[in-house]
């Protein structure tokens, strides 16, 4: 009994040790670890999902990439689209990744 004990006690602090690691070491790297909380992102990131996040400056930007602006959210397509969905127009709008976007820019995210 005392073994099983003892082994039941070593995976517990191996588990939260590892734990601890995925939320530091990334941190170390300027990675940052978010929940999804809203539907906003789905189906691509459903609500709960957990990501982990890295700034990107504008001019780094690629595909795939989430662009935040002031009062908005889009992802950058393949051909340097934003796509997002247009509140004023009700539906999926492939737009430039213009002067529009660029002035209103407050960060872009990379996620892994």
């Amino acid at each position: 009994m005392a073994r099983f004990l003892n082994f039941i006690g070593t995976a517990v602090i191996i588990i939260v040790i590892v734990l601890c690691l995925a939320l530091v070491v990334p941190r170390a790297f300027g990675i940052t670890c978010y929940t999804v909380l809203t539907g906003s992102m789905e189906p691509a990131l459903p609500v709960g999902s957990v990501v982990f996040a890295k700034p990107t400056e504008p001019a780094q930007l690629k595909a795939g990439d989430i662009i935040v602006v002031t009062g908005h959210v889009g992802i950058i397509g393949e051909d340097g689209t934003v796509i997002d969905a247009s509140s004023s127009r009700q539906k999926i709008m492939h737009r430039p990744l213009s002067s529009w976007w660029s002035s209103r820019f407050i960060c872009g995210w990379r996620i892994f």
